[in-house]
């Protein structure tokens, strides 16, 4: 079908050309995806159109349908609602989470839907209030828009959640946003809202709660703050449904870096347990010191400065609050740092290239020669080569070690009196390899 399109032989229009294929046929995801392909690559995104559209008529719908669909709209000069329509429906297909409405928004915007791209953020801030980039791309939007309204919502939220990677810089951004905003509107005369969002951005820039623990040497000691709400803020949790942020996590001996920071711009009232930790290295003097902020930013602001002798592995610290400004836990799913996920879950496989063997990576160079030779046209299978979304054209590569093998493990004590070591000793031996296919049904 696809190379009789090519060729100019299907007579038809594009519409009762597909309509007339799935009445006969019911291809594969794969035949779809390569047939898809083909024919954008080709320019022919009328085709492309109407391919998805008989294909989501029929039920054989994907999740990139809609994407494609909506970029071959606005290729094919489609009206620009019929545009936003198709991104929109993808959020309906999809899971209504953060990653997939902030993906839906991110296409709207680049066709030029900024409005339809701007509710799409807002919502994706009400399903996680947590994530600074949400409220960082409706900044940007709204500031092309001149929307005053939203440009006060998301420079609140910054300085409200901008507290962890790049998190300064984010802050600056609303700031100066709002600078911008406020100049803007009293040169229109509209004081009064100037004056309604110069408000909304100090209420936001302050803080309920600021914790910041200081020493001098080259040790590294970690903040666990035990908030009311029973969460936990702490370097494998940097952000909490009890609204806390870990802002920074230092070690030293760079005494620029030797500091824990955490902030909690809205909090519970109640008792915060800290717990200090030290895991590695000298504290000078074996004392830290505690900086306790209570509503920083505003008037009734107060600073206590606690000495904290380090005598065990853990010190505890009980600081408490009250008139704090949070009322509900935030329904959002507490998410752990990068140093907190283990290495068979971080990164692509583009990352995980550099420690590959020769014979893998020639393994996966092969594969990918196979995929660009390879084809899959609707109607006709197999073309050129493999079809390698068919079974048995995933390879796993598993590297087998053969012989004696040791891992061994040394972790030093606290106090640097002990060294615990742990070896782990292992033979093995290839005895033999079987090949078998699932598609031939044997060996």
């Amino acid at each position: 079908m696809v190379a009789s399109i090519l060729d100019g032989e299907a007579g038809e229009s594009p519409k009762a050309t597909w309509k007339s294929f799935f009445a006969a046929h019911t291809p594969s995801p794969a035949a779809l995806n390569r047939s898809t392909e083909k024919l954008h690559r080709k320019g022919r995104h009328d085709h492309v159109v109407e391919l998805i559209r008989a294909a989501l008529r029929v039920g054989l719908s994907r999740p990139w349908m809609y994407e494609v669909l909506g970029i071959s709209l606005e290729l094919s000069g489609a009206p620009q609602a019929e545009v936003e329509r198709a991104l929109l429906s993808r959020v309906d297909f999809v899971a209504a989470d953060v990653p997939n409405l902030l993906l839906s928004g991110a296409y709207l915007n680049r066709l030029g839907a900024k409005r339809p791209a701007l509710r799409l953020y807002q919502e994706a801030a009400q399903l996680d209030p947590n994530r600074a980039e949400t409220y960082a791309v409706s900044l940007r939007l709204a500031q092309s828009l001149d929307d005053f309204e939203v440009i006060g919502w998301a420079a609140a939220g910054l300085m409200r959640t901008a507290w962890t990677d790049r998190g300064e810089a984010l802050r600056k951004q609303a700031k100066d946003a709002v600078l911008i905003a406020v100049e803007q509107l009293q040169e229109a005369d509209r004081n009064e809202e100037a004056e309604q969002l110069r408000s909304q951005f100090d209420r936001a820039a302050s803080q309920d709660l600021v914790l910041r623990l200081d020493w001098s040497g080259d040790a590294d000691l970690d903040l666990f703050v035990e908030e009311p709400s029973g969460t936990t803020c702490s370097h494998e949790v940097p952000i909490t449904g009890g609204g806390g942020y870990l802002g920074h996590d230092g070690y030293g001996p760079d005494s620029d870096n030797s500091y824990e920071l955490y902030v909690c711009p809205l909090a519970f009232d109640g008792l915060y347990t800290v717990r200090i930790r030290h895991v590695r290295g000298n504290v000078v003097g074996k004392r830290a010191k505690l900086r306790i902020v209570r509503f920083r930013g505003t008037e009734q602001e107060t600073v206590r400065v606690i000495p904290i002798e380090l005598i065990g592995p853990e010190t505890p610290v009980l600081v408490a609050m009250s008139a704090g400004r949070r009322t509900a836990a935030i329904e959002s799913k507490p998410r752990r740092s990068a140093a907190a996920i283990p290495d068979t879950q971080r990164g692509s496989i583009h990352q995980l290239v550099g420690r590959l063997s020769p014979e893998q990576l020639a393994a996966g160079n092969q594969f990918q020669v196979g995929m660009n030779n390879g084809g899959v046209a609707i109607g006709g299978g197999a073309v050129g080569g493999a079809a390698f979304n068919a079974v048995g054209y995933t390879p796993i590569t598993t590297t087998l070690s053969q012989g004696a093998t040791l891992q061994t493990q040394a972790i030093v004590s606290a106090d640097r009196r002990y060294v615990r070591i742990t070896a782990a000793p292992a033979f093995t031996q290839i005895t033999g390899v079987d090949t078998f296919s699932f598609v031939s049904g044997g060996p």
